[in-house]
């Protein structure tokens, strides 16, 4: 039986923008309707089918382990990897690589929520020959997350910074599936960036885009927070009520 991905979830933001929303609190501990914000993630990746959760931590990180512990009050496998000094996001991975034991794993980022079916999209990247997918998502204006190309055969071409483009466009999701073997050539000295520094290396070889649809929120500023506030909470209750009934289903059925 293949062994389910893990999943990394990048939890060292400092929330410089949400400062006067968290004070004392570090960004994916932002609460939404009773719960962390990087609560939702966990429960996300365990519905699909994920229990291995590596939390990639640094500001404040006492916070999050003191809330989360071992995992097993959401029933996963929660390890942590605490950076000292800032690493960047692809650093940061690097730095827990040694807690990541699947060929394949999932890295999500700690401020955004794609309501994206997980399970097809790890399916999808284990069906190609990509060393990353990435999940994509359209918006109206893109001029505040930046753009990426996307051929028609769903290959990433190219990335264009914030304030280089407007429009409606595709964004990065905050989602990724990435081969393991990527991260030993990722420098483990310095601070590095996944966005800037490691994905635009495998642009147009390598890199594969996967389109989503799902709802998609960011909370990185207090007006997005609130956005997020309001839908979060409702979107993972209905996915969970719907894989509790097809469960029902399946089990009258057999």
């Amino acid at each position: 039986m293949t062994r389910a991905p893990t999943c990394a979830i990048l939890a060292g933001g400092l929330g410089t923008r949400l400062r006067s929303v968290l004070r004392t609190r570090p960004k994916v501990m932002a609460i939404l309707n009773g719960r962390p914000f990087l609560e939702y993630l966990i429960l996300q990746a365990k519905m699909a089918g994920m229990s291995e959760i590596l939390l990639l931590t640094g500001h404040l990180s006492g916070q999050i382990s003191d809330h989360f512990g071992d995992g097993s009050d959401l029933g996963v496998k929660i390890r942590y990897s605490i950076e000292e000094a800032p690493l960047g996001t692809a650093g940061s991975v690097r730095n827990g690589m040694t807690q990541i034991e699947s060929d394949n794993f999932v890295l999500m980022n700690g401020d955004t929520f794609c309501n994206v079916n997980l399970k097809a999209f790890v399916a999808d990247h284990a069906q190609s020959n990509a060393e990353i997918t990435l999940v994509v998502h359209e918006v109206e204006d893109c001029s505040a997350f930046g753009r990426v190309e996307v051929s028609e055969d769903k290959q990433i071409l190219e990335f264009l910074e914030k304030g280089m483009t407007s429009g409606r466009g595709l964004v990065n999701a905050g989602i990724y599936c990435i081969k393991r073997d990527v991260l030993p050539s990722i420098p483990n000295d310095k601070p590095v960036s996944m966005e800037h520094q490691v994905l635009p290396r495998y642009a147009g070889v390598s890199l594969r885009a996967y389109p989503s649809e799902a709802a998609f929120f960011d909370i990185g500023t207090p007006a997005s927070l609130r956005r997020a506030r309001r839908k979060i909470p409702r979107l993972l209750e209905a996915a969970r009520l719907e894989k509790q009934a097809a469960r029902h289903k399946k089990t009258h059925q057999s």
